[in-house]
């Protein structure tokens, strides 16, 4: 069964980080007790409402949520905006927008504290997904990083920390994984463009470590064999397998407007969430095109797998 509360949880301590320059080290970890769920009891159904929505009006339909969708917004996944009722409805094909993100979210809100949107259902209409969720108000990161005083990306970074680190206790009843939730195959976008069916679920990181790599190897741009023998070395097969996001960048960390006080008031898009090995959260975290110490602030809230890093950007380097 579904054990403890998100108010039973024990409270995270304070985390001291170190000083905002290179070479900072990470922070302490922080005690918690584990969080064990038996995914079976996960909500499951194609079509899943709860009986949280308390506002008197109605959900929007889904013709009414594609017709809401914003000129510029149609992309793989689409988001409609429901200001008046505090509500976004994230849709797609199911490979873009699984349920799989809903149950996250669902799992987060009951049993963490992590700031996640409430999930108020979801639904499949034709060949597209539906997931309705809590429009929660805040500004991106990527909007307020450069602006941040170095004691102010501290707070931040102390915040992410600490959500990284209530993830990392979170388990699976029974054996670990690498997959996707209720033992599904891999949802990472990693996979998402290439023929057949995504791997997984897989049974251990030595495992997930050979399928990523037999995957990297087989594409037009990926170098050869014997640096493909060295990189694949650099990825440890006795890495512990956790509960991740896979895709933690400023784009999808909502802050508050508060311009002297910055809280993480949203971490959003959890279409990748799934188990993987502890080294990924890092790995996939990087946002190259934003310019800034972003990147080298990554070890002070993920801990340091640089060296992992620089083998995950062999397989970026096909550009596939």
């Amino acid at each position: 069964m579904l054990v403890q509360s998100r108010d039973e949880m024990i409270q995270p301590a304070p985390v001291s980080i170190a000083p905002l320059k290179a070479g900072a080290t990470k922070p302490r970890k922080i005690p918690l007790s584990d969080i064990v769920i038996d995914e079976a009891l996960i909500p499951n159904k194609p079509t899943q409402w709860f009986d949280n929505w308390r506002d008197p009006r109605p959900l929007p339909t889904t013709a009414q949520v594609r017709a809401a969708l914003e000129i510029g917004h149609g992309g793989t996944a689409k988001v409609s905006h429901f200001p008046d009722l505090k509500l976004v409805v994230k849709f797609g094909r199911s490979e873009r927008v699984p349920i799989s993100e809903g149950q996250a979210l669902w799992i987060l809100r009951q049993y963490t504290n992590i700031p996640v949107p409430t999930v108020y259902g979801w639904c499949i209409d034709d060949t597209e997904t539906f997931i309705y969720m809590e429009r929660i108000e805040g500004e991106t990161l990527t909007t307020r990083w450069r602006g941040l005083k170095p004691d102010q990306k501290l707070s931040v970074l102390a915040q992410l920390a600490e959500i990284v680190s209530t993830l990392r206790h979170v388990k699976p009843k029974g054996k670990t994984y690498v997959g996707s939730l209720c033992r599904e195959p891999i949802k990472d976008q990693v996979w998402l463009n290439v023929p057949g069916p995504a791997p997984g679920p897989l049974n251990t990181t030595a495992e997930f470590n050979d399928t990523f790599w037999r995957l990297a190897d087989s594409l037009p741009g990926f170098p050869d064999h014997s640096y493909f023998v060295d990189v694949r070395r650099a990825l440890p097969d006795n890495a512990p397998i956790n509960l991740t996001h896979t895709d933690i960048y400023p784009d999808n960390i909502l802050v508050s407007f508060d311009p002297e006080r910055p809280k993480i008031v949203g971490v959003v898009d959890w279409s990748e969430c799934g188990w993987y090995p502890d080294y990924w959260e890092y790995v996939k975290a990087g946002s190259p095109e934003f310019n800034s110490d972003w990147d080298d602030c990554l070890p002070i809230w993920l801990g340091n797998y640089q060296t992992q890093k620089d083998a995950y950007e062999a397989y970026e380097v096909t550009g596939y």
